[in-house]
């Protein structure tokens, strides 16, 4: 007879840490607005349900986890296809 599948991970339980650099909230803002909502590569400026607010990630060219700057000159609004 063969055993029921599970659906949990009852007794494989991992932890990890991670560690990451502090998010800005004002460069996220910033980026959004510099960029229009649009996404620098498509120019797609997607809105999501509800408020209708735009969907688009900010992302640093440098990124913030090798001494990226939260600097709008360090940043891109992209889709979530191209991010």
């Amino acid at each position: 007879m063969q055993e029921e599948p599970s659906l949990t991970d009852e007794g494989k339980e991992q932890r990890t840490t991670t560690s990451a650099a502090p998010r800005s909230e004002a460069f996220r803002v910033g980026i959004r607005k510099l960029y229009h909502h649009r996404c620098a590569v498509c120019g797609v400026r997607a809105l999501g349900p509800g408020d209708g607010s735009a969907i688009v990630d900010t992302a640093h060219i440098y990124p913030k986890s090798e001494g990226g700057a939260d600097d709008l000159r360090n940043g891109l609004c992209l889709c979530k296809n191209h991010h």
